[in-house]
């Protein structure tokens, strides 16, 4: 059986799955994965050949990849037509909802910026995270309506 360092070696090597490679950014030498996605919403567009597997549960819910491209993609639109523009900061204030991950998608898909806020904050808190980051857009659930 092969050690762990035996696997991270064969993974890691050129040619493996998770291939690194050696470069230099601002003269500060890195490793990085030489077959990485270039962007969050280049990983994001791979997930669809998963179709009907599940891609997230939640209690008795259960969401397949397919259905969580299909919320992403409309949400992404949604946002896209209300005026959100790639770098435009995009607020979710929510607790650890399937809706979370779908606003988060969402917005990596145009190239927003997710602010995360703390769904437990209070009302100066939140208002002082909205104006301090510059957010655009704000996508709350149910609970945190009629916050600032």
């Amino acid at each position: 059986m092969p050690t762990r360092d035996e696997i991270v070696a064969e993974l890691t090597a050129p040619g493996g799955e998770f291939a690194l490679a050696h470069v230099t950014e601002d003269n500060v030498p890195m490793r990085i994965y030489a077959n990485a996605p270039a962007s969050l919403r280049d990983l994001f567009l791979t997930t669809k050949q998963y179709g009907d597997r599940v891609f997230l549960v939640y209690g008795s819910e259960r969401i397949t990849f397919a259905e969580h491209f299909a919320k992403v993609a409309s949400l992404a639109h949604f946002l896209r037509k209300a005026g959100v523009a790639k770098g435009d900061r995009v607020a979710i204030g929510m607790r650890n909802y399937p809706e979370w991950v779908i606003a988060f998608w969402a917005c990596q898909s145009i190239g927003a910026v997710v602010v995360a806020l703390n769904a437990w904050w209070t009302a100066s808190e939140l208002d002082y995270a909205l104006r301090d980051s510059g957010t655009n857009v704000l996508i709350v659930d149910g609970e945190r309506d009629g916050e600032p």
